[in-house]
C-alpha cells in the first residue's frame, strides 16, 4: 500500500491517515506489520510513477497476510481510502489509484470497492484512537533516520493491548457472497 508524499506535501496529514488506515485494518483482521517505510521511485508501482509519484509511504505486512481470505485482503486494500474519508470526509482518488487498480485487477467493481471502504471504515471507527496513534507515530519520526519510519513490533504489541478486533464477516458476506 503506497501513497505519494511529493504531490501531497500540502496535505501530508492525508498521506499519514491513508497508510495508518491500512495498518489499523490489517491489525484488526489479524495481520502483523513488519514496518511502515518510505518508498522511493525504485519501490513505486508503475501506475503511480506514471502519475508523477516518486516517493511514498508503504505498510509492509508479514507474508502471512497473503494467506488471508481474499475478502479480508480487499478490505485492507480499501482501508487507506476509508481512513481518508473518516478523517477528512473524502479520499483523494489520484493518490488512492494504486489501491483501486489492485481491487479492480481482482475483479472488484466500483460498487464493491465503495462497499469495502464502508466496511473498512467500520473497523476504523472502532479504533479511532489507535488510528490517531499510528498517524502520530509516522508524523513524529524524523525522515533522516532512514526509510523505516515505524517498527511493526511496536504497532503489533500496542494493538494487542489497545486495539479492537472487529468481526466484519457478515458485512463481507453480504457484499461479496462467497
Amino acid at each position: 500500500m503506497l501513497l505519494n508524499l511529493t504531490l501531497l506535501e500540502s496535505d501530508f496529514e492525508r498521506a499519514l491517515a491513508h497508510e495508518a488506515g491500512h495498518a489499523v485494518v490489517g491489525l484488526s483482521l489479524g495481520a502483523f506489520i513488519e514496518h511502515i517505510e518510505r518508498a522511493s521511485a525504485s519501490g513505486m508501482p508503475g501506475s503511480l510513477m506514471s502519475q508523477g509519484f516518486d516517493e511514498g509511504l508503504c505498510v509492509q505486512f508479514e507474508p502471512t497476510i497473503k494467506t488471508f481470505e481474499p475478502r479480508f485482503q480487499y478490505t485492507v486494500a480499501a482501508a487507506g481510502m476509508a481512513a481518508e474519508r473518516l478523517v477528512f470526509g473524502r479520499f483523494e482518488p489520484i493518490a488512492a489509484s494504486h489501491d483501486v487498480d489492485l481491487l479492480r485487477a481482482a475483479g472488484r467493481t466500483d460498487i464493491e470497492i465503495l462497499g469495502l471502504i464502508d466496511i473498512a471504515q467500520k473497523v476504523l471507527s472502532e479504533n479511532v484512537s489507535f488510528l490517531d496513534f499510528v498517524r502520530q507515530s509516522l508524523k513524529n519520526r524524523p525522515s533522516w533516520l532512514g526509510p523505516i519510519l515505524v517498527d511493526g513490533s511496536i504497532l503489533n504489541e500496542r494493538f494487542r493491548s489497545e486495539g479492537v478486533k472487529v468481526d466484519i464477516s457478515v458485512d463481507l458476506e453480504k457484499l461479496l457472497p462467497g
